[in-house]
Formats: structure tokens, sequence, C-alpha cells
């Protein structure tokens, strides 16, 4: 027979309750301690001198001490409360600031440490423009899809049954407040409003993705070499005419597809410094008429991250 606690006043239960969420608190403390001192920040704040069975086993060991807390939190007939704050929303606040302080960077804000070359202001200005449009990227990427809008865009959807599913999770998104799953939901309206068997081509650096596409397409779009070529996922569906279209710093803007080389590759557009979060292409080639998209990703075990994360980002999105 199981042994029954005791029970605790109201002022005991509160207490016991801060308690275990302080001591939560500080386990997700020593969790970001972990992640902080392995992380790439040009800025360190921790030295890594824990090698990897001390890593093991602390995080073992919290996730063992996180499992009894919360034990004792249900046989009290607690719960922990549901977050508050989307995490998105913080990171666009974070996101801000660093625009903000990229701004505090420009030569006007320089007056007072001596006099600028006009060279040097220039190159200054440079570096600015550079780390707002990397910021602007960012954010454009985190740019929430009103509640509203999400409803009007199933609502247009062709009838089926997939679609009543889809708006019956969107209307329980919407109505219990679940902000975490309206970016997938809009990810799936999207898909429904524009069907393609969207095909992504992933692999190591220069093994030959891209020329593996030019070779379905039967023309060479696509920009290939011996050193690391693509930087950012390139889309390439139909279109009647040859097409390029970047979304840049959240505003889409139009190339003829021969400039598709100095967006798309490492060695013109290095570690995606113009910022340009998608690129996609529209080619009259017989083997997308049907509604096939291919896409050529970054490689992966590049020295370069950059791509390799794109690359880790768009499988998701990829049939």
């Amino acid at each position: 027979m199981a042994h029954e606690p005791a029970p605790l006043n109201e002022h005991q239960q509160r207490h016991l309750y801060f308690g275990l969420a302080e001591v939560d608190r500080l386990l997700t403390e020593v969790e970001g301690v972990l992640a902080s001192a392995q992380s790439r920040t040009l800025f360190p704040r921790y030295l890594d001198d824990l090698n990897p069975g001390q890593r093991r086993m602390l995080e073992g060991g919290i996730a063992r001490l996180r499992a009894e807390l919360a034990q004792l939190l249900a046989s009290r007939g607690m719960r922990p409360q549901r977050p508050q704050i989307e995490a998105s929303g913080a990171i666009r606040t974070a996101l801000v600031f660093a625009e903000i302080a990229a701004e505090e960077l420009g030569p006007g804000n320089m007056r007072g440490y001596g006099e600028l070359s006009p060279e040097q202001a220039q190159e200054v200005e440079g570096v600015v423009a550079e780390l707002r449009n990397r910021v602007a990227a960012l954010l454009a990427e985190l740019a929430p899809e009103p509640a509203e809008q999400l409803e009007a865009r199933v609502a247009a959807l062709p009838p089926s049954h997939a679609k009543a599913l889809l708006a019956r999770l969107e209307r329980v998104t919407r109505e219990r407040g679940l902000a975490e799953f309206r970016a997938g939901l809009s990810l799936l309206a999207a898909r429904m409003a524009a069907p393609a068997l969207e095909i992504a081509v992933f692999g190591r650096v220069s093994c030959g993705k891209s020329t593996l596409l030019n070779y379905l397409l039967g023309v060479g779009v696509l920009p290939t070499g011996v050193t690391p070529i693509t930087a950012v996922p390139t889309r390439v569906g139909y279109g009647p005419e040859p097409r390029l279209t970047a979304e840049i710093g959240g505003k889409l803007q139009s190339f003829p597809v021969g400039e598709l080389a100095a967006l798309a590759s490492e060695q013109r557009n290095p570690d995606n410094r113009l910022g340009i979060t998608r690129l996609e292409v529209s080619y009259p080639s017989p083997r997308l008429r049907p509604g096939v998209v291919f896409v050529d990703t970054p490689g992966l075990g590049s020295i370069r991250s950059w791509g390799a994360m794109e690359t880790l980002a768009y499988l998701p999105k990829a049939d």
C-alpha cells in the first residue's frame, strides 16, 4: 500500500512549490553554463575545463534530479505553471537590442575618441550596415503571422479532409493560446496552398549535389565547383521563363538567373554575409512541370558552420 504524504496547509504548500522552483532554476543555470562553455561566442565567459565524462555525469544527474522534483510535485497534487513568455518574443527583443548596438558602432558615435578619415568612416559604416542586414534577416525569419491571418489562410484552402483537420488544429491553437504551434501550422497551410513534391539533396561538401541537380534539370542553372559552393539552400521550381528571387532583410528582390552564383556561392557570399533568407529559381524544365521542386543545400562537414546549420534547419521542410 502506497504511503500518502501528510497534507500541508496553503502556506506550507506555497513554500514547498517555490522552493522546488528555485532548485529547478538553479539546475537550469547549470545547464546554461554547460551550454555557454561550449558555445562559439567570440566573448566567452566560461572556460570549458570539463571532460566528457564529467559533462555526461552532470547532464544525467540533472535529469534524475528533475525526475525526483516532478515526482514530489505530483505527490502533493501540484503542477508547474505553464510558460507565459514566447521564446520568439524574447529572441526578437534581444535581436532588436543587437540592432541598436550595431547602430551605435557608427562613425558619429566615435567623435569623442578622435577624428576618422573619410576612408575609415566609410569602412565603419560598411561594417555597421552588414551587421544590421544580418540582424534584420534574423528578425525577418522570426516575423510572426497574426492569428487572424493564419485563420484566413486556412479558410481559403480548397475543401478536403486535411483542411478540416488543419482548421480544427488552428482553432484549438487560437482558443488555447498555444502560440508555439502557429509556425508549424503556417508551414502546413503554405504547403497545402501550393502543393509540390519538394526533393532536397543533402550530402558532404563538394560531393556533386549541384552537378546532379543540373543533370536532372538538363541545364547548368546551379553553380558548381571543386571547393564548397552552395552557401544558401536554393529552391528550383517550374516557371515559364528563367527567374531568380531572393529574400534579403525581409524584402523580396528579383535578379537575373545569371546572378545566382553571386548570391548562393560560398566564394562570393561567404557565410551568407548578404543575409539571404530564401533563394528561389524558376526555370522551364520539363522535369519540374508536374510540381516538382528541387532544393540544392550547402554541404555538410565544411569548416564553415553557417551552411551546415542552414542545411539542417531546412531538413524538416523537405518531402
